[in-house]
C-alpha cells in the first residue's frame, strides 16, 4: 500500500476512528476512510499545545482531527488522534449570560401562551349542492 493523503495518520488514530465509527470496520478500511478526510478536511486554528485543530465536512459527521505539526521541515504533519464531532463539553455557566437566561424566558413564554384564550373555531361550512347541467340536458330542451 503507497502513502498518501495530507498527514501521517498515527495506528492510534486509526484505532480511535474505529472505535468513534462503532468498531465494524477494518484497520485498512478506517486507515483509507481518514486518507480520504484528511484531503477535504479545513483547518480551524491552533490549539494551546502548537497542534492543529481540522474538521472534516463531508456525507456523515464532521469529525474533528488533532494534527501535530512536525519540527523538521520535509516530515509529514502527524494525525495524532480522532475526536467526535461534538463532545459534549460546553463552558459553564456565568451570571448574565445567554444560556443561563435561556430558561427564564422559555418559561415566560409558555406562561404567556397558557394564559392567552384559545379562539373558538369558526363551524365549518358544508359545500352547497350546485345544478349541474348536462349537454344532454340541453340538446333535450332544444
Amino acid at each position: 500500500m503507497t502513502a498518501s493523503g495530507r498527514w501521517f495518520i498515527t495506528p492510534h488514530a486509526v484505532e480511535r476512528f474505529i472505535e468513534l465509527t462503532g468498531g465494524g470496520m477494518s484497520y485498512e478500511g478506517a486507515l483509507t476512510r481518514l486518507i480520504s478526510a484528511s484531503q477535504t478536511a479545513d483547518l480551524r486554528k491552533q490549539l494551546d499545545s502548537g497542534a492543529l485543530l481540522y474538521v472534516h465536512r463531508g456525507t456523515g459527521p464532521r469529525w474533528r482531527f488533532i494534527v501535530a505539526v512536525p519540527s523538521e521541515e520535509g516530515l509529514l504533519p502527524q494525525l495524532i488522534t480522532v475526536r467526535p464531532p461534538h463532545d459534549g463539553w460546553q463552558p459553564p455557566a456565568q451570571p448574565g449570560n445567554a444560556r443561563e437566561e435561556q430558561p427564564a424566558r422559555r418559561r415566560r413564554r409558555m406562561m404567556e401562551r397558557q394564559s392567552d384564550p384559545v379562539p373558538p373555531r369558526e363551524p365549518e361550512r358544508k359545500p352547497r349542492l350546485v345544478e349541474v347541467i348536462t349537454v344532454r340536458r340541453i340538446y333535450e330542451r332544444g
